[in-house]
């Protein structure tokens, strides 16, 4: 089923090194019927945790309030995981009511289906489309193709950047993306003037587990692990100027 539109998506994936702009390209090629959809990634962490990594079709509300939530809150994630298999939900009465107690976005009733799935190996995404996705045979293994090329990308991400570490003193190349948001531009400030995650919470008006999400995502974007590299690359840049 529609191989063409997989083989476009594949071929785009195998060049692209931003993962915001390949999750925006699925959220916009995925569906089967042409209509944009909306795609959230996370990281599966310790303790059936989940931390939104990126996203496309979201608002900030919304991600504001879901930048990490328990695996045991979504049964249907739950089980795509554990099953390794997708799952095709379609978002009818019943979905709203076992759902009732997640945070929703605005014109949340816009999207007809949301299809769970597992991300090997500790990643997870939801892909929700605006036309009603049946649950049969042919769908279900088109989105499973889907899932599949997704997970090559995320592993290939990860094994680049581990490579990169492993060079030691060689400089480390952003391979998730380096162009930053304008929020995260203000935080890098805000964290350059040695303010901590605490206090850029209170300053900003977001929760402290989003403005860690997002220095995370900001590290990743530099290519460097945290506070202590941020410094030394600060200095480095400084001597090379003079």
């Amino acid at each position: 089923m529609d191989l063409m539109r997989l083989s476009n998506i594949a071929n785009y994936l195998a060049l692209e090194k931003d993962l915001g702009a390949a999750v925006q390209y699925v959220a916009l090629n995925a569906c089967s019927s042409g209509e944009p959809s909306r795609f959230y990634v996370a990281r599966l962490d310790g303790d059936f945790k989940l931390s939104h990594v990126s996203s496309f079709g979201f608002d900030e509300s919304f991600l504001a309030r879901n930048s990490e939530f328990s695996l045991l809150t979504n049964p249907l994630l739950n089980e795509a995981i554990k099953s390794e298999s997708v799952i095709i939900k379609s978002r009818d009465a019943q979905y709203r009511k076992d759902f009732a107690g997640l945070q929703v976005s605005e014109g949340d009733e816009e999207w007809k289906s949301t299809i769970f799935m597992p991300l090997l190996p500790n990643f997870a995404a939801t892909l929700s489309t605006q036309v009603q996705t049946p649950d049969k045979e042919q769908f279900r293994n088109y989105y499973s193709m889907l899932k599949s090329l997704f997970s090559l990308y995320i592993h290939q991400l990860d094994v680049s950047q581990n490579s990169r570490r492993r060079g030691g003193s060689q400089a480390k190349e952003n391979l998730i993306g380096r162009q930053l948001t304008e929020r995260q531009s203000l935080i890098l400030d805000l964290i350059k003037s040695g303010m901590t995650n605490i206090a850029i919470a209170h300053k900003m008006g977001y929760s402290e587990s989003l403005i860690r999400q997002e220095t995370m995502a900001i590290y990743q974007k530099l290519g460097i692990d945290g506070r202590k590299d941020l410094t030394r690359t600060e200095l480095l840049n400084e001597g090379s100027n003079d």
